[in-house]
């Protein structure tokens, strides 16, 4: 979404401002708050001050490549990124493992909540872990509410599966280059989990 398209006032301000929020991105949110304060202004405020983030290439094996091997020999790429943005409110550094296979068939993701400091803190948190998905895209639950079959408009077939919480479809919006609003849906995985930390899995991949 171009910021011009803002401008033009084709998206009201009070939506512009919800759409940098962090629920608006396709990450994991603590308690609905932002892991990087939005001003009122549209700048960015206190939040996020620490990214690490380490890309490596993965054999066939699961073994890391010494040295970007060929197309033949590339088995998947792996990449680890973490953020600092919640470690002042709750103690807790996210995390974020992608695994992607080289003919783009297939995405294994791992959200983790690890805790930072010596003393751990007590008590649960709301943790939810949205993905935003563009128009056109039909959606079907799964039978065991783990998993969503989307059908895109080229004729791809996906499925979207959690490792241990139930998918649900929400509302979302989508705005295309012109900044014009489009109503959308979403991928919503919702849990309670202590404030110890946690892990969640997930899974992208190609049906046909």
């Amino acid at each position: 979404m171009r910021r011009r398209g803002l401008c033009r006032g084709l998206i009201p301000l009070r939506l512009a401002q919800g759409l940098r929020a962090t629920a608006a991105h396709s990450t994991l949110t603590i308690d609905d708050f932002n892991s990087t304060a939005v001003l009122i202004n549209g700048k960015l405020g206190s939040g996020v001050s620490e990214v690490e983030v380490d890309r490596r290439t993965l054999q066939a094996d699961g073994s890391y490549a010494a040295a970007a091997p060929g197309p033949q020999g590339q088995s998947a790429t792996r990449i680890e990124a973490s953020h600092n943005g919640y470690v002042s409110r709750y103690g807790l550094l996210h995390q974020r493992i992608l695994i992607l296979r080289d003919d783009g068939t297939e995405l294994r993701g791992e959200d983790l909540l690890v805790p930072q400091g010596k003393k751990g803190k007590r008590g649960m948190i709301g943790v939810a872990l949205r993905f935003h998905l563009g128009p056109h895209i039909e959606l079907a639950q799964g039978q065991d509410g783990l998993g969503v079959t989307l059908a895109l408009p080229d004729g791809g077939l996906w499925q979207f599966r959690s490792g241990r919480e139930p998918v649900t479809i929400e509302e979302s919006l989508w705005a295309d280059g012109l900044g014009r609003p489009l109503g959308t849906r979403q991928l919503v995985i919702t849990a309670k989990i202590p404030r110890s930390g946690e892990s969640f899995s997930w899974l992208l991949k190609k049906m046909r």
